[in-house]
């Protein structure tokens, strides 16, 4: 896989559009242990692969609490890093909220 991650980075430097989507599409076809939402967005960042943005923070978000390794949080940097977190409180809080609020079963049948 770093063979790919060279030829992206290669590619993006010398502007070489069709090995860029080259490297691209072989990276998206790895299986997520492999190429990790964290590395993912990472490389969207440094070599501007917008359409790998919004998945690899999705997938970030919805991931459990200590799966992201330290190494991987570094990869992203604290400002995502933050983001992401913030938003896993605030869709937990939202759950909580939802769970343990009910509502309001009646009908009326006039």
């Amino acid at each position: 896989m770093d063979y790919l991650v060279a030829i992206l980075k290669v590619s993006h430097i010398w502007q070489m559009d069709d090995a860029c989507e080259y490297a691209k599409t072989l990276l998206e076809t790895r299986t997520e242990m492999d190429f990790r939402p964290a590395l993912q967005l990472h490389l969207a960042m440094k070599y501007d692969v917008v359409d790998w943005i919004v998945p690899a923070s999705r997938k970030l978000i919805y991931q459990k609490p200590g799966e992201l390794s330290e190494d991987e949080a570094q990869m992203i940097g604290t400002k995502h890093l933050f983001h992401i977190t913030r938003t896993q409180m605030r869709l937990s809080l939202q759950k909580l909220y939802i769970a343990y609020s009910p509502f309001d079963m009646t009908h009326d049948r006039s």
